[in-house]
């Protein structure tokens, strides 16, 4: 699928209006999806609506629906926070850090040999507005 001159939201609701464009038709191309939300930039003013914070556990916050072909969902996790190991079977799953920091483990598909760790990353967001809020916090994906 050929790839256009990447869109680029200067708000939430211009994310939540392109996103919808890109998934009105049967085809998706998941390459322009990943430009749009990697430009979209980060306005806690924006999005800390929908930030809920639970302290034992990670949320699932969501922020639309997306014409029943996707969710716009902002995860929060606190410090010490993970979620079980799992995938996305049949999905494509786009992540935006909009602020603070995540450790991701990935895993080897299992199979009868290993259940191996194939990855460790870390991501930092640096947020071009210098602010540090009550959301600024640690995460993980594993299980701590």
């Amino acid at each position: 699928m050929e790839q256009t001159e990447v869109l680029k939201p200067r708000t939430l609701t211009d994310l939540i209006r392109i996103l919808h464009q890109l998934f009105a038709s049967e085809e998706v191309n998941v390459e322009e999806v990943q430009a749009v939300m990697e430009a979209y930039e980060s306005d806690p003013a924006e999005w800390s609506v929908y930030a809920k914070y639970d302290q034992y556990r990670y949320t699932r916050n969501l922020v639309d629906q997306g014409n029943g072909k996707f969710n716009l969902m902002i995860l929060c996790w606190g410090e010490g926070h993970g979620s079980s190991i799992h995938d996305h079977t049949n999905s494509h799953c786009f992540l935006k850090m909009l602020q603070g920091n995540l450790k991701e483990t990935l895993f080897a598909w299992p199979d009868k040999k290993s259940n191996e760790m194939i990855k460790k990353s870390t991501m930092t967001f640096h947020s071009k507005f210098g602010i540090r809020t009550p959301f600024a916090t640690s995460g993980s994906l594993e299980n701590n």
